[in-house]
């Protein structure tokens, strides 16, 4: 009996050891990160993953990284464990990051409710702005017109990241983006 103590409260140790070595290493890679150093960063973030495999906050920031380099493909996984978690607080930012990875490998119709979960969960911009550009590419130019007035919508700025983006060639040629560069109400 006591030994089986004895292994249950060494096993707790070793578990708390272990979150606590992912959270000091995660921390590290925001720091790195900050400064730049985004292959230091990522080291970290795999080394808190061996540590502690469901710390989601360290698989959306590595998945993020990875769609930063163009990586979607080892992002997906990563961004789809962290968003997974309904308890994580930054779980939108996860869906969103997760569409954007689903949309760069032509998955339109998973990248579209990845971030429309983004959006119910946290209105913002920056999820709207990339629902857009996936219905785009999608080629659902009415839905791409709604993401877009939203995100306009909700920070002017994205008007001229619009009239730049690439993703958007086609649809500038339109009425309804003649307005939205014009700052006409919508489309």
């Amino acid at each position: 009996m006591k030994r089986a103590l004895w292994i249950l409260i060494a096993a707790a140790a070793l578990g708390c050891g272990s979150e606590k070595k992912a959270g000091e290493r995660y921390e590290d890679a925001l720091r790195l990160a900050d400064n730049g150093e985004r292959a230091a960063a990522a080291d970290s973030l795999l080394d808190a993953l061996k540590h502690q495999p469901d710390h989601s906050a360290a698989n959306s920031m590595l998945g993020r990284l990875y769609l930063e380099k163009g990586d979607a493909a080892e992002a997906i996984p990563l961004l789809k464990r962290a968003a997974g978690d309904e308890t994580y607080l930054e779980r939108h930012a996860a869906l969103q990051h997760l569409g954007e990875a689903l949309g760069a490998l032509g998955r339109y119709n998973e990248a579209a409710a990845a971030l429309t979960k983004s959006i119910a969960l946290h209105e913002t911009d920056e999820p709207l702005y990339s629902l857009a550009r996936v219905l785009a590419q999608a080629g659902d130019m009415d839905g791409a017109a709604l993401a877009l007035r939203e995100a306009i919508r909700l920070n002017s700025a994205r008007r001229a990241d619009f009239a730049a983006d690439p993703v958007f060639q086609r649809f500038r040629a339109t009425e309804a983006a003649t307005e939205l560069l014009k700052g006409g109400a919508a489309p």
